[in-house]
């Protein structure tokens, strides 16, 4: 294996592997900035969307009320009479 860097019989006058490590020399790419663009679209979404101070969001209801009918008047039972003894 010819770059191994855990091979104990290597050539120890070539570059050291901590000094020289190639995913610090190439950097992490576009994923640190992409994240960011993301969040700051997030956070710029929930200030555009919110509802703000002046204005006030709440439910009406400009249906009439619906009234039910009024019930049908009771007849008095007729009068009982009592049994003749």
């Amino acid at each position: 294996m010819f770059d191994d860097n855990r091979d104990l019989n290597r050539d120890l006058g070539r570059r050291d592997a901590y000094i020289d490590n190639a995913a610090e020399r190439e950097g992490s790419g576009y994923g640190p900035v992409i994240a960011l663009v993301a969040i700051a679209l997030v956070i710029g979404g929930l200030f555009m969307f919110s509802p703000s101070g002046d204005r006030t969001q709440t439910a009406t209801n400009n249906t009439p009320a619906v009234t039910a009918p009024a019930p049908a008047p009771v007849t008095p039972p007729p009068p009982t009479i009592a049994p003749k003894q």
